[in-house]
């Protein structure tokens, strides 16, 4: 079994049948742009940095929208990397020299929230569970006593072309300038030597290992992008990168990055386009969602991805969502108004009017863009607040704790509404209290802060909303991946007919009481099209035996322009991987030409049964004066409303009162009827009212009916004419039946000697009555 959680190598099992075409269609180039990797200037090394030390490149998001009118397409690319800023180095293969611009991380994340996939739970009505309180005429508590379970719902412009000069060593500049944090140029050459050696001469530390790939991109007339933080900028004004293009086609850079990336490293892709999007030369993997961590907060979604692409060869995409464009659009957030830092003069007063939009003022944090780290950065920077802060709190200062802090101090200077304003806001990072005087002498430029905010955030934001707008889906894919796993630019295409993915998944879970009373002793989770089990509460949902050797990805397939997914078998996985090194767009996938196996679908365990409305006898709360009739440990009377499920009969055993009284508590075991246990004396009891169906007792009271084969269902009603689990016709009882059922065939002889003996046992039994409850199976 491969290792989960982290990629590994995988060795390729191709059979010799093949292998002649497979060598063949590997030297056919895939159609690609923007694929590139995060390299290390050669640069003074940073106190506390090693020298020469490679960035390390851990997370990549890329958005390509594509007019589907105009043929614009414009992609944004971000990286996410550890080590210094001033180490930072990118270099991009491109089929075209692009327009560079710049996003904002902020835009992305506000995308993200809309399509990255989640996952909830849904609180329904108790299984079973009814309140001890029902029995009491009067009762010390006005009102009744519930027991809820808490629900975890998861859980700068470009710069100017001006011409191609020719320079030594056959590299040739196309491009260079400017972009927010960044200078950039665009080179182009026929060589890889010449190329990595002109990169190494402008501070970019390119491997030797990169020379095959550079030169793969050369060879098809790429140009390369190579872009540096701009010498005094720090890591906080890293932004995403933005290139415009005509006719491109989405890709993502791992080749390249595979030289400089993590062990394992997260990549994202939302495509906006005129269908569904699809890694056209990679697998595509559903997760299994009966190992999703759904009564813990969904908190293993991530690791699932991980290990999910680890059973697709390491080499796989997850549909978190695919929307209609428009739909996603407009469940983005509007553009931020930034009206309100009009007429601002002092620090005072901006601190009063960010207050005024960034907290509620019931004190709660509100989820907006003023607090996103990013704006933070921007209005730290652009009011020049570190220094203000520095001066007159003598303390260090960090974007997120000065923001933040200046938002209260504005809504303490100027006083909540219903409360009096105070003159002093105490800064508790720096343990000093800040006067709103000093405030109020500080003079600001909101201006310039309105005229950043816009160009940089805003208007970069509304592209990225009116670009999707125009396009007709729009899809998020997700994945891990290792370096060793990179030995393709995965590139995407579009499939209209695919159905559309929502990003919320849901399952239902609710309250069981075993007893028939309040509180509840396990939970119960339904996932749709998947099952439902009864959990214990000391068995927590993530080792439950079974999800040991279930898949973390439910289905393998294979995404194409046309057609529905081809699903693939377990053991067809390797080859289909490399079949698909060959896949271009625009073409049928290769993978279709192959004589593939069906694939076996994972089944999932049998469900547990829903418990019947039975309890019992009852057990009156302190204080309690019971109604008329109901005395404390027996079995509620008829106009309860409810069927008691054990001890009714009399004559109770030493473990008294049987068993669970409900529907089999595992899914296939059911210690079920009025005397199951030894309830009414014997093990049993008195037939017809038990779990089990039959008139008059078929497999009745009494009768511990173990499942061998099949499902056990449930039937209506629950007086023995009908009532709870029914064992499959391959099921057997391993205690015989009682008077007037069945026990499955057993010899008639043999039922009435075993029946004799329980009877003869159940005489000799004496003392009171007593509960037990059967415990769950996989507790």
């Amino acid at each position: 079994m491969q290792t989960r959680w982290s990629a590994s190598a995988r060795r390729r099992r191709v059979s010799a049948g093949i292998g002649a075409w497979i060598a063949t269609a590997l030297l056919l180039p895939a159609s690609a742009w923007a694929c590139g990797g995060c390299f290390a200037p050669t640069l003074p090394p940073a106190p506390g940095q090693p020298p020469g030390g490679a960035v390390v490149q851990n997370a990549e998001r890329v958005v390509f929208v594509q007019n589907e009118k105009t043929g614009v397409s414009r992609v944004w690319v971000e990286v996410r990397y550890s080590g210094a800023a001033e180490d930072f180095g990118w270099v991009l293969p491109l089929p075209q020299v692009p327009t560079v611009t710049v996003g904002t991380s902020w835009a992305l994340d506000a995308l993200d929230d809309v399509l990255a996939a989640k996952f909830a739970t849904q609180l329904g009505p108790s299984e079973n569970c009814h309140d001890p309180v029902q029995g009491c005429a009067s009762y010390p508590m006005d009102t009744d006593v519930t027991f809820p379970m808490s629900d975890a719902f998861t859980g700068g412009g470009p710069g100017g072309g001006g011409g191609s000069p020719t320079l030594p060593g056959g590299v040739f500049v196309l491009d260079q300038g400017q972009a927010g944090p960044y200078d950039y140029v665009v080179i182009g050459g026929f060589e890889s030597a010449k190329l990595i050696g002109w990169l190494q001469d402008n501070g970019y530390k390119i491997p030797a290992a990169a020379g095959p790939i550079v030169q793969s991109h050369a060879d098809k007339g790429d140009v390369f992008l190579a872009i540096k933080l701009q010498s005094g900028q720090g890591v906080e004004r890293i932004k995403p990168v933005v290139m415009t293009m005509q006719n491109a086609e989405p890709c993502v850079p791992l080749r390249l990055t595979s030289i400089a990336a993590a062990a394992e490293m997260s990549v994202i892709v939302t495509a906006a386009g005129p269908g569904r999007a699809l890694a056209k030369n990679m697998l595509h993997f559903d997760l299994n969602p009966a190992l999703v961590n759904w009564l813990g907060g969904a908190n293993n979604i991530e690791q699932m991805i991980s290990a999910a692409a680890d059973e697709a060869a390491g080499r796989g995409f997850f549909t978190d969502a695919s929307m209609p464009s428009g739909t996603a659009v407009g469940k983005l957030a509007a553009v931020p108004d930034l009206d309100w830092l009009d007429g601002k003069s002092t620090l005072y007063d901006f601190a009063v009017a960010y207050a005024s939009v960034r907290i509620g003022w019931n004190a709660q944090w509100k989820e907006s863009a003023w607090s996103h780290p990013e704006v933070e950065s921007a209005v730290l920077a652009e009011l020049g607040l570190a220094a203000i802060m520095q001066a007159q709190l003598a303390g260090a200062v960090k974007p997120g704790q000065f923001a933040a802090q200046l938002a209260l101090c504005g809504a303490v200077w100027s006083g909540y509404p219903g409360s009096v304003p105070s003159d002093t806001c105490f800064v508790g990072f720096v343990g000093k209290a800040w006067s709103k005087a000093s405030a109020q002498a500080v003079a600001i430029d909101t201006a310039k802060l309105k005229a950043a905010l816009a160009s940089t955030l805003t208007a970069p934001y509304q592209q990225l909303r009116d670009d999707i707008a125009a396009t007709s889906r729009t899809t998020r894919l997700s994945t891990w991946i290792g370096p060793e796993e990179m030995d393709r630019d995965p590139i995407f295409a579009f499939n209209p007919f695919l159905p559309e993915v929502e990003p919320l998944r849901t399952a239902k879970r609710n309250n069981v009481c075993g007893d028939g009373w309040l509180p509840a002793d396990h939970e119960r989770l339904t996932i749709p099209g998947v099952g439902s089990w009864r959990i214990g509460a000391n068995t927590p949902w993530n080792t439950v035996a079974w999800k040991k050797t279930a898949p973390f990805a439910i289905d393998i397939s294979v995404l194409d322009e046309e057609g529905p997914p081809i699903p693939i078998a377990a053991n067809q996985i390797e080859l289909v991987d490399t079949v698909l090194l060959s896949a271009v767009v625009g073409a049928a996938s290769p993978v279709k030409a192959l004589a593939l196996k069906p694939a076996k679908a994972w089944l999932p365990p049998v469900s547990d049964p829903v418990l019947a409305n039975s309890v019992q006898p009852w057990s009156a709360p302190w204080g309690c004066e019971p109604l008329a009739g109901w005395v404390q440990g027996e079995c509620p009377p008829a106009s309860a409303g409810f069927t008691c499920s054990g001890g009714s009969g009399g004559g109770g055993g030493s473990d008294g009162g049987g068993g669970d009284g409900s529907a089999s508590d595992s899914g296939s075991v059911g210690d079920s009827g009025s005397g199951s246990d030894s309830g009414s004396g014997s093990d049993s009891g008195s037939s017809g009212s038990g779990d089990t169906s039959g008139a008059g007792g078929d497999c009745g009271s009494g009768c511990d009916v173990l499942a061998s084969g099949g499902d056990v269902v449930l039937d209506a009603g629950t007086d023995g004419t009908g009532s709870g689990p029914i064992a499959t016709p391959s099921a057997k009882t391993d205690a015989g039946c009682s008077a007037g059922g069945r026990s499955n065939g057993a010899p008639l002889a043999w039922t009435f000697a075993l029946l004799a003996a329980i009877l003869a046992l159940g005489l000799r039994r004496s003392g009171p009555a007593e509960v037990r409850r059967v415990p769950h199976r996989i507790d």
